[in-house]
């Protein structure tokens, strides 16, 4: 059972790592939130951080779904 939750694991974290959607939303995440600890500008940063960050909250609820509803194999 640790075995399969093991490779569960995997399989999500590498489908989200190599989606090139993750990674645009990813580096504009991380880029706002640069500049607003840089220069403090609260204006637009805190929308579009809050907008990420609800993405990334849908994105890992649809790939945990999907990925605990699939079946896998696991060869003994």
């Amino acid at each position: 059972m640790k075995k399969y939750m093991l490779i569960k694991l995997r399989r999500i974290l590498l489908f989200s790592i190599i989606n090139p959607l993750f990674m645009m939303v990813y580096w504009i995440l991380f880029y706002e939130l640069y500049t607003l600890c840089k220069y403090g500008k609260m204006n637009s940063n805190i929308y579009i951080l809050l907008a990420c960050m609800l993405f990334y909250l849908i994105w890992f609820i649809i790939v945990i779904t999907k990925f605990m509803r699939k079946p896998i194999n696991i060869p003994k």
